[in-house]
């Protein structure tokens, strides 16, 4: 554990580490064991110190690691359930304690999520796309990704403080969903099952008018409504191939969703931060609907 201390992926990852001792942070209660047993606990004893001491000033720096450890218990061994009416009663008192109260505190903070729930979230949907491969990802792949998104929505409801950075955090999952809806879609879709299919893209352009929703017009949520346009195009792309008529392709619609995915294209290339990211994804939707128009055209009657 100590050799990914420093791991920042990790770190993003966690709420808290906690510790808890077993009461023995001396050298004193080795003192009536056999010589050559002594100096191997003494040793150990040393040892375990320095870990704690080394891990602990790793982790405190990022208030995330807790040590509790009641050292006036080190004389009763763990094994002694009789001593229980004594352990309770000398472990309330160790943390009554004014500093181990306010580290309960904070320790219970981070457990519960206190603002540290975002970290969370994000890794749950990081987790989620990374299901998502280029070509057509299986369908159990398109149930973790799923999942992962449904637990992140999960999360968030359980902290609705409605603040700038939940709505955005929402709209993210919402992208997610209905990007994975549209994937599942797909995959029904090959499988011969449109009705399934169907519904599947009725879905996601639910989760997509849930984002819509939330979007205020302004600049500060313009990554956002390009994010939710994108997704759209993207639903209205696997749909003109569900809906095609034995396989046949509506040349004309196709047409009009390219002229709308190189339209969204140029806006994000002249928004005035740029967005890279969604640009590359403008030109995927690009070059799927110009593959469409060639399956229209080479199945465009004879005149």
């Amino acid at each position: 554990m100590c050799g990914i201390a420093g791991d920042d992926e990790l770190s993003a990852k966690l709420g808290c580490i906690i510790s808890i001792g077993t009461g023995i942070n001396s050298t004193d209660s080795h003192e009536n064991a056999p010589k050559c047993v002594a100096g191997t606990l003494r040793q150990m004893a040393i040892e375990t110190e320095k870990t704690e001491k080394s891990f602990s000033q790793k982790w405190n720096q990022k208030n995330k690691y807790y040590r509790f450890n009641l050292s006036t218990l080190g004389h009763v061994g763990l094994e002694e359930q009789k001593e229980k009416s004594k352990i309770e009663s000398y472990t309330r008192g160790y943390l009554e304690h004014g500093d181990r109260k306010n580290m309960m505190r904070d320790c219970a903070k981070n457990m519960v999520g206190d603002g540290n729930y975002f970290p969370k979230i994000n890794s749950l949907i990081n987790s989620g796309q990374n299901y998502w491969s280029p070509s057509s990802p299986f369908r159990e792949q398109i149930s973790s990704a799923h999942r992962d998104f449904k637990r992140a929505e999960s999360l968030l409801e359980q902290h609705q403080d409605q603040t700038q950075q939940y709505w955005l955090t929402f709209i993210d999952i919402r992208v997610c969903l209905a990007s994975n809806y549209r994937l599942a879609a797909m995959d029904w879709y090959r499988s011969d099952n449109q009705i399934i299919a169907e519904n599947f893209l009725d879905t996601g352009q639910k989760y997509l008018n849930e984002a819509e929703e939330k979007i205020e017009m302004g600049d500060s949520q313009e990554k956002k409504r390009y994010q939710v346009s994108l997704a759209r195009l993207f639903l209205d792309e696997a749909n003109i191939n569900i809906k095609s008529s034995s396989g046949v392709i509506d040349e004309a619609v196709a047409r009009s969703l390219l002229e709308k995915a190189i339209q969204l294209q140029d806006n994000i290339h002249s928004a005035l931060n740029n967005y890279p990211i969604l640009s590359a994804r403008a030109q995927d939707l690009i070059n799927l609907v110009n593959e469409d128009l060639k399956r229209a055209q080479s199945t465009r009657p004879l005149p």
